[in-house]
């Protein structure tokens, strides 16, 4: 109601296990087959998180939704697996919000881990089902190669691009986040948005959060 976006980001529980979202020994093909137990359960949590949706939609607000972060990656459930399955799974769960349960509150973002430049695009189920691309990364240095080389490759989908997920590598408490917005200006001009992670990571917990907040490339709230 004051101007704020709000974005959701989930760590599911795996469906197949029932364990924390880095138990990878799920049934990944499974989350396709109707009447598996991995399937329903989780059809269950897809209807669970389209209810808070339909909250929000009932309010008239738009979430940024974020599933499946990281897929490039191999320490999340839902991360490093065969490709088509994935898109596929992706397709599943747009169908599933958009068609079966009505909702049109939600802005896609895919958003694999900078880190593997060969791999950013590879999991991109297609421009009907996101409306916007992302990386996540912890890093101090923004010119380190492999992020440069990932958003040259991410950006070539030509979808609005975000840091999706950011925060410093080390050096907590003490990590200058003025050097963020150099960076965004240096080798990632076309981003729109960034999404600090928190606690030790946050802007509010390290240095110059105020610096970052009042350049003039940053829109704050009521600003637009």
């Amino acid at each position: 109601n004051k101007g704020g976006l709000v974005s959701a980001h989930a760590h599911l529980n795996n469906p197949t296990t029932g364990g924390k979202y880095s138990d990878r020994t799920v049934s990944f093909d499974d989350l396709l087959k109707p009447g598996t137990t991995t399937y329903n359960a989780w059809i269950a949590e897809l209807d669970r998180i389209a209810a808070g949706f339909q909250q929000l939609e009932n309010a008239g607000v738009i979430v940024l939704w974020r599933p499946f972060h990281e897929m490039n990656g191999c320490w999340f459930w839902w991360s490093c697996r065969n490709t088509e399955t994935f898109k596929k799974v992706w397709i599943q769960m747009f169908d599933y919000f958009t068609y079966t349960k009505g909702l049109n509150n939600i802005l896609w973002v895919y958003a694999p881990s900078g880190s593997y430049p060969s791999s950013v695009t590879g999991f991109y189920p297609g421009d009907a089902y996101v409306d916007i691309v992302g990386l996540d990364n912890y890093t101090n240095d923004l010119s380190k190669a492999s992020l440069v080389a990932s958003y040259g490759q991410i950006t070539t989908l030509n979808k609005p691009f975000a840091f999706t997920e950011f925060g410093p590598s080390s050096d907590f408490g003490n990590f200058d986040y003025q050097k963020l917005i150099l960076g965004i200006r240096q080798y990632f001009s076309k981003a729109v948005y960034f999404m600090a992670w928190n606690w030790e990571w946050s802007i509010s917990f390290n240095l110059n959060g105020k610096v970052l907040l009042e350049d003039p490339w940053i829109v704050n709230r009521g600003e637009f």
